[in-house]
């Protein structure tokens, strides 16, 4: 489910998303030339942030490898600052929204990281 805001939006110069927080979790091997899975999830969105989580998965079994959790900025090239992302790509988000927001929400978003003292 494109939301108009891949590499060809990115060519045309426009604009593109820039990631400013990430939290990724390994949780099992992935050897080269492996077979892989990756659901994409949009948990929220607003017109120029998106909240992301992704699983990673063995196609072959089915087995976690990684989860990702992403929050990523629309930038304009012109500007060089954030801005609302186009009016089509927004539509799409909450079309693409609608749908993903009914899922059960993954475990450990927004966790904290740290060492305990």
């Amino acid at each position: 489910a494109d939301p108009g805001i891949g590499w060809e939006y990115t060519r045309e110069k426009k604009g593109s998303v820039f990631i400013v927080s990430s939290k990724v979790d390994y949780q099992g091997e992935l050897l080269a030339n492996e077979a892989f899975r990756v659901a994409t999830r949009l948990l929220d969105f607003n017109p120029k942030m998106l909240h992301v989580h992704y699983e990673i998965s063995k196609s072959e079994n089915q087995r976690m490898c990684a989860t990702a959790e992403i929050l990523y900025m629309h930038i304009s090239f012109e500007t060089r600052r954030s801005a609302a992302m186009p009016e089509r790509v927004q539509s799409r988000l909450r079309q693409i929204h609608a749908v993903h927001r009914e899922l059960p929400r993954p475990e450990g978003l927004g966790v904290v990281i740290g060492i305990r003292s």
